[in-house]
């Protein structure tokens, strides 16, 4: 995984990565998240969590939209298409480096 994403975009670490995987899982799930749920789910301080996705919105791979069901009007987080299509990428790549080891 490291050196997948490193390729492209350096600044990717452990904590973005387990951020882009949950955002993948919510959505497959037919689920959106807000940030201070993402906050909750890696136990991150909200301003923190904040700062993972200004960086991951900068990347190109997560966007924030309107979420009507949130109460504290926070916006759902989202893969983008580019973010979907390198973390995919990058568990096909596991799946084979496991198969293959």
């Amino acid at each position: 995984r490291v050196r997948h994403f490193q390729q492209n975009l350096p600044e990717i670490d452990d904590v973005c990565w387990h951020i882009l995987l949950d955002l993948l899982v919510v959505e497959q799930a037919g689920r959106s998240l807000a940030s201070s749920e993402l906050a909750a789910n890696h136990a991150l301080v909200a301003s923190t969590a904040s700062r993972y996705v200004d960086l991951l919105n900068a990347a190109g791979l997560v966007d924030s939209g309107s979420n009507p069901a949130s109460h504290d009007h926070q916006p759902a987080l989202a893969l983008t298409e580019v973010g979907r299509n390198m973390v995919e990428t990058c568990l096909k790549k596991i799946d084979a480096a496991i198969a293959n080891s």
